[in-house]
């Protein structure tokens, strides 16, 4: 990843079925959420971030702004103030453990991550120049690198995202 992208791996130890919520409160501003799994946010001027979660289980997605119940989606301006902003929310309910990878790129420049899969508990990120997939599991990590670039049968290159 780049200087400027953000990646953050959250793994969750534990025995048993277990409710687990990811929440990313944004600033007011447009949200939209694509079939491909990917979440572009951008402000009146054109600036944002682009957004893929992942994890080593399915991931419900949803998007709460200005909900009384329960309450979320709000941000405070100031003391005693409250405007609706969007509340992107992931939700599994999986036995532990689990992984969850969240990658963040700015709206300036094409993300690096042109994939992700999911398949028998593990998370496969294609990189831009096929040259390397990240596969994460619940209890692992591991960098294939090729010597030369392909073009891999088993991911589906998503339309580029503005």
């Amino acid at each position: 990843l780049a200087d400027s992208d953000v990646e953050v791996s959250l793994r969750l130890e534990g025995k048993a079925e277990h409710r687990i919520d990811l929440r990313f409160q944004f600033a007011p501003m447009e949200i939209t959420v694509g079939g491909d799994g990917w979440v572009v946010g951008r402000n009146g001027a054109g600036h944002g971030c682009r957004l893929l979660v992942t994890a080593t289980a399915p991931l419900q997605t949803d998007l709460a702004e200005g909900r009384r119940q329960p309450l979320q989606g709000w941000t405070s301006p100031d003391y005693g103030q409250r405007r609706p902003a969007p509340m992107l929310i992931y939700s599994a309910l999986t036995p532990l453990p689990l992984r969850i990878v969240s990658l963040i790129f700015p709206m300036d420049q094409p993300p690096a991550v042109v994939a992700a899969a999911l398949e028998h508990r593990r998370i496969d990120l294609l990189f831009e120049d096929g040259m390397e997939t990240l596969h994460i599991g619940d209890r692992d990590i591991v960098m294939e690198r090729l010597s030369h670039a392909v073009t891999r049968p088993d991911f589906e290159r998503p339309a580029p995202i503005c």
